[in-house]
Order: structure tokens, then C-alpha cells, then sequence
């Protein structure tokens, strides 16, 4: 029986679907992660230093340059039992490395440890510095009164698996927690996990590109940045994923269309009065 010409595939809008999730997530960085040619980057190097830091070109380069996320296993208080994967920041991952690594600090004994008197809670915590986010990581001064159950230390994500897992969709309120969520001013506690099996360390980093298509990383697709200002009407949701750049005269927000910021989820970006026209300069 012949096909009805109407009758839409089921699998190829499956594939829509999954090019989507991993449009939002990112698309991974080749130079970064497997040290393999990656033709944004190599756009984008040569012209880094030929502008100073601050100048809206360096500006808008750092939006389309590979940012850095880490992942971690963690525990919150309030569903002890539950493994969750923590999404954070460059600064914060950094914070962490640097004071497991400090022979004075000595985060690695006990930031891990699921024991009551030994182990602490860490305190992340989101406040506005210099017009922009800013994310915070301190240990409780006390050391935790509870144990870590042993339901989620059997349980600890293997993170070597973060990029299938972001590819796939597979990342969700029910596992999944980002402090870019967080409300300015707000705060959350959270114990870290163990290293999963086969890993000696807590921490993935995963280098993405946003705003750009698998494509131009390729090469593939040209890709190139112009620095024109200009204002463009919305033709049907085409303009913001052209390969050029235009960003808007003015938007009184310092962290207007810079990814690692931009979280639609969080209230904070939700009631931005521009936050529409910065969803499509990170898009």
C-alpha cells in the first residue's frame, strides 16, 4: 500500500526534537575536549588580543568562545537520599580545585566525606557584583550533623557520561540542579559525592560553545562575527541564529546576551524587560 504523501515521519521529527536539546545545550568544543580542530575557536584566537578587555568587540568574541561548566554528584538536605548532578561555573569549579589543592585548606579530606562530624555542607549563594551574576562557594563553619545515606552513594551519576547525557536530553528537575537557577540573594546547602567509579576526582568540566551551530564548528558552515550595530525586525525567528552578530543599541543590562548568565528558568532573567531579545543573541 503506497504511503500517503501527507502522513509526517514520526523519526525525522524525533530528530528535531533531539536537535533541539542539544542546542540547549550548548554545542561541546572539539579544542577543548579532544584537543581537535575547532573552527570557531580558531576564528576567534587571532583576533582576541588585537582588541582591548572591555571593548564591545572582546565583548562580544567572549560570547561565542567555549565557556567552561563543571559537574558534580551532590546531596541536598532536604532529599538526603537522592543523588543529584550540580551544574557550576568556571569560577566555582575553580574556587573548589584550588582549595582541595591548598595545603592549608585541605578541602579534599573531608568535602567528600559522608559522615556526621566529619564531612560539611557547602554553601553556593548568587549575588550581583559589577552589574553581573556572581556565584559563591563557602564550607559551613560547623561540620554536618547527618550522614549521607547510602542510597545516594550507590547511586552517584557517572559523569563521564555528562555529554551523552546533555545530547540526549536526559537532564531534568529530578536530577539535575544549576545555580545560575538561584534568585539573587539566594542561597542553597549542599554535601558533595564521592568520585564515581572509575574517576579519582568530583569535578567533569565540559567545554560548549553557545550561540553557534555544529556546523561552524566543524567548518563545515562559514563562520564570522560582525561588530555592526544595527537594528533588525524579527522576520520569523531566522535573524538571531544568522552566522553575523548584530548586537542592540542599548539594553542597560551588563550581562545581556552572554550565555553563561542567561537562564530562562531563573525568575530574575524571566521578568528582564529584555529578556526575549537576550534569549535570541545566545540562541
Amino acid at each position: 500500500m503506497a504511503k500517503d504523501p501527507y502522513e509526517l515521519s514520526a523519526d525525522e521529527h524525533s530528530k528535531i526534537k533531539d536537535d533541539m536539546k542539544l542546542s540547549s545545550g550548548g554545542v561541546v568544543c572539539p579544542k577543548y575536549m579532544y584537543n581537535k580542530p575547532c573552527k570557531v575557536c580558531d576564528y576567534i584566537r587571532p583576533l582576541w588580543g588585537k582588541y582591548p578587555k572591555g571593548s564591545k568587540e572582546r565583548n562580544i568574541f567572549s560570547q561565542r568562545a567555549a565557556k567552561a561548566s563543571f559537574f558534580a554528584n551532590v546531596v541536598f538536605k532536604t532529599k538526603p537520599s537522592v543523588a543529584m548532578i550540580l551544574e557550576i561555573g568556571k569560577r566555582v569549579g575553580d574556587r573548589i580545585i584550588d582549595n582541595i589543592n591548598d595545603p592549608e585548606k585541605l578541602w579534599g579530606r573531608w568535602i567528600v566525606h559522608p559522615k556526621a562530624g566529619v564531612g560539611r555542607e557547602m554553601t553556593l549563594k548568587k549575588n550581583i557584583k559589577d552589574g553581573y551574576p556572581n556565584y559563591e562557594i563557602d564550607p559551613a563553619l560547623d561540620r554536618a550533623d547527618w550522614d549521607v545515606p547510602k542510597e545516594a552513594l550507590d547511586n552517584v551519576y557517572n559523569l563521564d557520561n555528562i555529554l551523552d547525557m546533555i545530547k540526549n536530553g536526559e537532564l531534568g528537575d529530578s536530577n539535575h540542579f544549576r545555580v545560575s537557577s538561584l534568585k539573587e540573594g539566594e542561597s542553597v546547602n549542599v554535601r558533595f559525592l564521592p568520585p564515581w567509579e572509575g574517576s579519582k576526582v568530583i569535578l567533569k568540566p565540559v567545554f560548549r560553545h553557545w550561540g553557534v551551530t555544529q556546523e561552524e564548528v566543524d567548518g563545515t558552515a562559514p563562520f564570522s562575527i560582525s561588530f555592526d550595530v544595527e537594528d533588525k525586525k524579527d522576520s520569523g525567528g531566522a535573524v538571531w541564529n544568522e552566522t553575523n552578530l548584530s548586537m542592540p543599541k542599548s539594553t542597560g543590562k551588563k550581562c545581556f546576551g552572554q550565555a553563561e548568565f542567561f537562564n530562562m528558568k531563573d525568575e530574575e532573567c524571566f521578568k528582564c524587560p529584555v529578556s526575549v531579545e537576550c534569549s535570541k543573541a545566545v540562541s
